[in-house]
């Protein structure tokens, strides 16, 4: 019966599932986690699954890449720089009032809504349900290759 016991202990610790909201000044690879996440400084996500949305704060830097949202990704204002890479999107993508962002490869069930950037943007070889808007942001945007199902709007087209 012990041995079962700790059988079943190691097995719920291999697969472990992070529940609630978390915030991110690191690093989650490999990882499940049942609730929003919250990047306030600098984050890196990996090979993760998220239940929930992922927020950025003022002066945050997120790097995502080969992990699956299913919520939304969004900033309304100050973010430092946004690298998404390969990633599964169930929701949104709206970034609002930040700097640098690099949005690559990934497919976004939602729309996409670039708005009032104040650096580098860069949308690169994404799939697209809904609309790809990018508007009022200070350099010109960089679009290339995106498969779009609805519209493509502002400096996006």
């Amino acid at each position: 019966m012990k041995k079962l016991a700790l059988l079943s202990l190691c097995t719920m610790l291999s697969t472990a599932v992070f529940a609630g909201n978390t915030t991110c000044d690191g690093t989650i690879n490999n990882r499940n986690i049942d609730g929003n996440v919250k990047v306030t400084q600098h984050c890196t996500i990996i090979n993760s699954k998220i239940n929930g949305n992922i927020t950025l704060q003022k002066n945050a830097v997120l790097i995502v890449k080969n992990t699956r949202i299913n919520g939304n990704l969004e900033s309304k204002g100050n973010f430092t720089k946004v690298t998404a890479i390969g990633n599964s999107i169930d929701g949104n993508v709206q970034l609002q009032g930040g700097q640098v962002i690099a949005l690559n490869q990934n497919r976004v069930n939602g729309n996409v809504k670039l708005k009032q950037n104040r650096s580098n943007v860069v949308v690169k070889m994404n799939q697209i349900k809904g609309n790809l808007e990018c508007d009022n942001n200070s350099q010109r945007v960089v679009s290339v290759k995106n498969r779009v199902n609805g519209n493509t709007q502002g400096q996006c087209r």
